[in-house]
């Protein structure tokens, strides 16, 4: 939950490049317009991060990828966040990876992302 200075209330939608991770978006996103049309207008969705990629380029997690982006087009952010143990083991120190691992690839990913983010609520 997002709040926007607008009154709008966005959402960001962090999902896996997995088949089943995918239909079930389909099945929330019907259900997103169904409360925003019915119970509250001033929803809206500021984009679909893609997390917990492999890396190594593997055909289905490209191909499920490039069907999110087919499908839901600018909606997806451009930067994708890795799957590795260090995001995990951030959590039990109760760090973020940013502080956990300053200068890693995975900390970037998250700057990146933030960065990306905010330019889109901002406008």
């Amino acid at each position: 939950f997002l709040p926007n200075t607008d009154g709008q209330e966005t959402r960001l939608i962090p999902v896996t490049a997995s088949k089943y991770a995918i239909e079930g978006m389909v099945d929330f996103l019907d259900l997103f317009e169904k409360i925003k049309n019915r119970i509250n207008q001033n929803l809206s969705i500021v984009g679909i991060a893609i997390n917990q990629t492999d890396g190594r380029k593997l055909t289905l997690e490209t191909d499920l990828e490039d069907v999110l982006r087919e499908k839901y087009n600018n909606l997806v952010f451009k930067t994708k966040i890795s799957k590795r143990v260090c995001i995990g083991e951030c959590a039990t120190q109760r760090k973020s990876i940013i502080h956990y691992e300053a200068k890693s690839k995975y900390s970037n990913e998250f700057k990146c992302l933030a960065k990306e983010l905010l330019k889109r609520v901002k406008g």
